[in-house]
């Protein structure tokens, strides 16, 4: 099972996901990412909201890790901690999986 919780924060214009999955190795499905990389790339949803950011918050820092990288790719932010108290994840290059593995990338 997981949780969402989704903010849209209306100064800044910046979609803020929060995410909880049971796994902690669990990938943000592929349609939802692809959606919000849309939005993010086109700088506005498909009803006309104006987003400067799209950010996925979760609840723990190895899920963070885990989703980083394909979040990165679709140019869409990486947070830990809660909806409304989120610090950036500074991801690095040395992961504990095999991205190319992991994301079906042979």
């Amino acid at each position: 099972m997981s949780h969402h919780e989704d903010h849209y924060d209306t100064k800044k214009k910046i979609y803020w996901l929060f995410r909880v999955y049971d796994d902690a190795h669990t990938l943000v499905p592929t349609k939802e990412l692809h959606k919000w990389s849309e939005i993010a790339r086109n700088g506005k949803t498909i009803d006309g909201l104006e987003v400067n950011a799209v950010n996925y918050v979760f609840a723990n820092e190895e899920t963070a890790e885990y989703n980083h990288p394909a979040n990165e790719f679709a140019k869409v932010g990486t947070y830990v901690g809660t909806v409304t108290d989120a610090t950036s994840f500074a991801g690095d290059e040395s992961y504990s999986f095999d991205a190319r593995e992991d994301f079906g990338i042979s």
